[in-house]
C-alpha cells in the first residue's frame, strides 16, 4: 500500500480540522489533499479571506492553484471552511459544483447564490479509457452531458486538471483548447487555464442519487 505523506504547513485544531493559509493552500498537490484524508482530518479552515481574481499573472496563479485544490477536496468529500473577500473576471456561476464559501464572507449576495446552488456532482468527469464524459448540471436549464473522445482535446483537457499555461495546451491544439472554454469547462486568465470539472474519488451509495 502506498501511503501519501500529509502536508506539513497545516497546523492541527481541537478535533478532525487543520488550519491552512491561501498561499500554501493554492500549493497543495491532489496527493497532498488525499494526504490530508488518510490522516482523518474532515475539514480544511482556510485562515484569511480568499480573492478569486484573474486580473494578472500572479492573482490567476493563486486564484487558479486555490481552485485546483478546492476541486479535489469537493472530490474527496474534504469540507474546505473558506470566506470570499472579492471576485473579479470570473463567471461565478461556474464555481458552484465547488466547496461555497462560509455564510460570513463579504460577498453576502453572491455567496448566498454559491451555497443555494451547491450540491455534490454537479459537475464532474468520468475517463472511459480513450474518452471523457463530462456530467454539468451547474446550471439548473442547462443540464449538459459531454463526450470528449478526440485525441487533442482529451490531452488538454488531462493536462488542465492542474494550471497549465496557454502556451502550453495552445501547441496541443488551440481550436480544442477553445472548445473547452467556450464550453465553460476550461477558466482561463492571464495566460493560466484550469478544467473545472472534477473527477469524483468517494462515490455516494447509491451512485446514481447524483
Amino acid at each position: 500500500m502506498n501511503m501519501v505523506a500529509m502536508p506539513e504547513q497545516p497546523n492541527r485544531l481541537e478535533g478532525d480540522k487543520v488550519s491552512v493559509t491561501v498561499d500554501k493552500f493554492s500549493l497543495w498537490r491532489d496527493e497532498e489533499v488525499a494526504g490530508v484524508c488518510e490522516h482523518g482530518i474532515k475539514a480544511v479552515v482556510v485562515a484569511e479571506p480568499v480573492i478569486l481574481s484573474l486580473s494578472d499573472h500572479a492573482a490567476a496563479k493563486r486564484t487558479l492553484g486555490f481552485l485546483c485544490c478546492l476541486k479535489s477536496a469537493t472530490a474527496r468529500g474534504l469540507k474546505v471552511e473558506w470566506r470570499l473577500q472579492f471576485i473579479k473576471d470570473i463567471d461565478h456561476q461556474v464555481l458552484f459544483h465547488l466547496w461555497p464559501p462560509n455564510a460570513n464572507s463579504d460577498c453576502a449576495k453572491i455567496t448566498n447564490v454559491w451555497r443555494q446552488s451547491y450540491r455534490f456532482g454537479k459537475c464532474y468527469w468520468r475517463n472511459g479509457g480513450r474518452h471523457i464524459e463530462i456530467i454539468d448540471k451547474r446550471l439548473p436549464n442547462d443540464q449538459m452531458q459531454h463526450i470528449i473522445d478526440e485525441e487533442d482535446m482529451v490531452a488538454i483537457f488531462k493536462l488542465g486538471n492542474t494550471p497549465r499555461s496557454t502556451e502550453v495546451l495552445a501547441k496541443i491544439s488551440g481550436d480544442a483548447l477553445v472548445q473547452l472554454k467556450d464550453a465553460n469547462l476550461m477558466l482561463s486568465g492571464s495566460g493560466l487555464n484550469l478544467v473545472l470539472p472534477y473527477r469524483i474519488v468517494n462515490w455516494p451509495v447509491p451512485y446514481r442519487s447524483i
